[in-house]
Order: C-alpha cells, then structure tokens, then sequence
C-alpha cells in the first residue's frame, strides 16, 4: 500500500514516507523502524539506510522534515520558526563534527581547499 502521490516528482517510496511523517509531530515523531513496519506490513521491505537516504533527497527537495533525535526519537514534519531553528541547529553540530573528523584524517591544506570550495546557495 502507499500513499497517493503527494507531491508530483516524489518517487512512490518518498512520497510514502513524506505521508507518514505528515502524520507525525515533534513531540510524536515516527521513528525509522515504525516506516520500516509500515513497508514490511505492505509486502514492500525497505532498510534503515534507505529510508534515511529517501528523507535525505526529501529535504533537499525542499520537504521541512525535522528529526528528534532524543527520547521519542524519530521523523515529523516542521511546523514552527522554532522547530527549524532546532533542526537546523542539530544538523551544523553534526557538519561541523564530521568536519572536524574529516580534517584529522587529511593534510591541513587540503582542508582548507575544501572548506573554500563550500558555498552555500540561498534563494532570494
């Protein structure tokens, strides 16, 4: 079973997993194994890993998908200024982390090479 198609360029699995997250909240997020239930229920198994890479082209699609990551733990959509706010504050900790990891791992000058080639496209 899916969803219908909520959004036109959303393949079916996407815009199945953006239905369920509608129907979730910040305080009652839909965690990644209850999507993975949901799929499995209707014949379609899908990994964790997938599901992460399907929010991931979601958000790059423009989707406000949020994730708690504390107890419950989980996806929803954004709805407030906090909300983003939050949410976009957890994902810089995690870049910068994974930034910070990255340069112990290559010469110091090939991190600064690719720290100039990061730009950050704002629509106006």
């Amino acid at each position: 079973m899916t969803y219908p198609r909520l959004f036109k360029d959303l393949s079916n699995d996407a815009a199945t997993i953006l239905g369920l997250i509608s129907e979730a909240s910040s305080t009652k997020p839909v965690a990644i194994l209850t999507i993975q239930s949901e799929f499995d229920r209707w014949g379609e198994p899908i990994t964790a890993r997938r599901v992460k890479a399907i929010v991931a082209e979601l958000r790059k699609a423009g989707q406000p998908v949020g994730a708690s990551r504390g107890t419950p733990h989980g996806y929803y959509l954004i709805s407030t200024a906090d909300q983003a706010s939050k949410s976009a504050d957890a994902m810089i900790h995690q870049a910068k982390s994974m930034l910070l990891a990255a340069s112990r791992m290559v010469p110091k000058s090939r991190m600064r090479e690719l720290l100039g080639q990061i730009q950050i496209e704002v629509e106006a």
